[in-house]
């Protein structure tokens, strides 16, 4: 550990100032906005959970003491290996910037528990879509949302940020089109934007005549102006799309993206196409979307043997 001067203030070693310094190491990595939110959150749980106050009194006891009280709170499992996984990091960077000297090896790590991937179907997607009254406003931007994420392979967050003028207008002369879009961490990234969801976003614009730069608007009911759709409006529209199509398993946005790698491997059953397509950084995460029904085995079974 550094060498501490014994003049030096208790406020200097308190807790608060190294995860500021830690905070601001995370967006000097490049991290994303998003991300950065993330970690950030849960920092600040990370101060309500342990007992201590000062970095020198921080050890691998005080941090698996957080498990016990995140579960006690009622938080997911996956949220307190989330949380768990941002704490051992931050103990990690104590550690090199010789802050603390904490044993990582006796932080505990949160059981995995896998749960089966939501899988919609053709026919589940096509009832979303036919689920949104076309004739207001609303459901007409809403079907374009959908239709987009279910085809791009798009996040809801770059989905958010994308302003009118990133929609190609020769997208309605050609089945695939190029658009740029923000990706994680910053980075300017493809997606194919196809001729049946321009079709869509097309009609929703028509409609819409707010002199507004982004692209998804939503109205403010007590001020009634029309901003920028937020990540949240975008997840509850979702999941009432949903349950008004009577899909039997709650969605997300990521539900519909989930989809688009699912039906490329499907049709395609080229890893490195659909890892492009989806803008996957490894290999190794595009596979966790090969999970083929009996159906579909029989189905590459006949294609092949037959």
């Amino acid at each position: 550990m550094k060498n501490q001067s014994t003049t030096k203030s208790r406020r200097e070693t308190h807790i608060n100032h190294y995860i500021k310094e830690y905070l601001i190491s995370c967006e000097d990595r490049g991290l994303s906005q998003n991300s950065v939110l993330m970690y950030t959150h849960a920092m600040n749980r990370f101060t309500e959970y342990i007992q201590v106050e000062y970095i020198e009194d921080l050890d691998h006891h005080c941090i698996n003491s957080c498990i016990g009280k995140m579960r006690i709170q009622g938080l997911s499992m996956s949220s307190i290996r989330y949380f768990m996984t941002i704490y051992k990091c931050f103990a990690s960077w104590l550690n090199k910037q010789e802050y603390a000297n904490i044993r990582i090896a006796l932080l505990e790590s949160v059981k995995h528990t896998t749960h089966k991937r939501v899988i919609l179907s053709d026919r589940e997607i096509k009832n979303i879509l036919n689920s949104f009254d076309t004739s207001t406003i609303e459901g007409l931007r809403d079907r374009a949302i959908v239709s987009f994420l279910a085809t791009s392979g798009l996040r809801v967050s770059e989905l958010c940020s994308l302003n009118r003028e990133d929609i190609p207008q020769e997208a309605l002369l050609k089945r695939v089109s190029r658009i740029t879009v923000r990706g994680k961490g910053g980075k300017n990234e493809t997606v194919f934007l196809t001729m049946h969801t321009y079709n869509h976003i097309r009609e929703y614009l028509h409609r819409c005549t707010e002199k507004n730069r982004a692209l998804f608007l939503s109205k403010n009911t007590k001020t009634m102006k029309w901003n920028r759709m937020s990540r949240t409006a975008i997840y509850n529209m979702v999941k009432k799309a949903g349950i008004r199509a009577d899909v039997q398993y709650p969605i997300s946005p990521h539900t519909l993206r989930h989809y688009t790698a699912t039906k490329y491997l499907r049709h395609n059953q080229n890893l490195y196409a659909v890892k492009e397509i989806m803008r996957h950084k490894s290999i190794v995460t595009t596979q966790i979307y090969l999970h083929y029904g009996q159906q579909d085995i029989e189905n590459i079974v006949a294609k092949v043997m037959n």
